[in-house]
């Protein structure tokens, strides 16, 4: 064990390897694969963002998509090693995947890079350039969080008087945005239903959240909120 961490602790100075470098124990591998998941796991699911109030919530598949990329980029390191032949090979297999699920936050999209660059570093036993990599990831990350201000929700609202409804919504929520609205001389379904676009305190409130917020907030007639999420 004072071996495994000893060589633990020439990774956190950069030693990745090379002729004349100790053999890397099995043990050790691991240990390397479980520093890229909890790496991968403190920027994936973003915990900072439960105190920037108007951060959106973190999905969690594609949380758990990151953490699994970053252990993976570990992994392919350690079984390429020195092997050229084994790199064309696992590329080709690669290929054969296909993402279909869209990701909504096309930053998640980039994040994966640098989750497979903490993977790869962790793999070769660069422990110290996986941890700099995940910090600079979540400082980063954080900052964007912090002054994106731009995020808003959709929010169907079916009341009674769309009129005296889109009054009190304006005074409630001065910054909402007013999508759709209905004409009251209009008759039929869908006719009286106002559609928003909100931000801030909304963004991880449910229907039923919305729907006693709108109440509180004194919005006549309300019958029924929808959340119109993409």
């Amino acid at each position: 064990m004072g071996a495994l961490f000893g060589n633990l602790g020439t990774s956190l100075g950069g030693a990745g390897g090379g002729p004349g470098a100790p053999e890397v124990t099995t043990l050790q591998r691991l240990l390397y694969m479980v520093v890229a998941g909890v790496l991968a796991a403190l920027v994936a699911y973003r915990p900072w963002r439960y105190f920037i109030w108007h951060a959106p919530t973190t999905e969690r598949q594609t949380a758990d998509t990151q953490i699994l990329v970053c252990v993976a980029g570990a992994i392919m390191v350690t079984v390429i090693g020195d092997n050229v032949a084994r790199a064309f090979g696992l590329v080709g297999l690669g290929g054969i995947v296909r993402f279909r699920s869209g990701i909504r936050d096309t930053r998640d999209a980039a994040l994966m890079f640098l989750m497979i660059a903490t993977g790869m570093a962790c793999g070769l036993g660069m422990v110290g350039l996986a941890i700099l990599i995940a910090v600079f990831s979540a400082v980063t990350l954080t900052l964007f969080d912090y002054t994106d201000h731009g995020r808003t929700r959709r929010v169907s609202v079916r009341v009674d008087e769309p009129r005296a409804a889109l009054v009190a919504i304006r005074e409630s929520f001065p910054h909402a945005r007013v999508l759709e609205a209905p004409n009251t001389r209009l008759m039929g379904p869908g006719a009286n239903t106002v559609v928003l676009e909100l931000n801030g305190e909304v963004m991880h409130a449910d229907a039923a959240d919305m729907l006693d917020l709108f109440r509180a907030r004194g919005v006549p007639g309300v019958r029924s909120v929808t959340l119109d999420d993409d």
